[in-house]
């Protein structure tokens, strides 16, 4: 789980088709800076300062889900 603070994007796995978004992807990955969140087929990835998240959720349920965080980053449902 990343706060969403630290969220700069959320996209769409198609737009690593991009020439430029290849090459930020490439950059990230010899930089050991690529984590895959869960094995199954990838669907998004996560932008972050520190890493890219490969996730096999859509973006477009991300980003519904980033809607329903609280402003201190965390899911309504498990606030305290």
């Amino acid at each position: 789980m990343v706060c969403m603070k630290d969220v700069i994007g959320i996209f769409d796995i198609h737009v690593q088709e991009s020439p430029l978004t290849a090459k930020f992807i490439e950059l990230a990955k010899r930089n050991e800076a690529v984590e895959i969140v869960e094995l199954g087929e990838i669907k998004s990835f996560v932008v972050t300062e520190q890493k890219l998240y490969y996730s096999p959720i859509s973006s477009l349920t991300l980003k519904k889900r980033a809607h329903l965080l609280d402003s201190g980053g965390r899911m309504e449902q498990e606030s305290e």
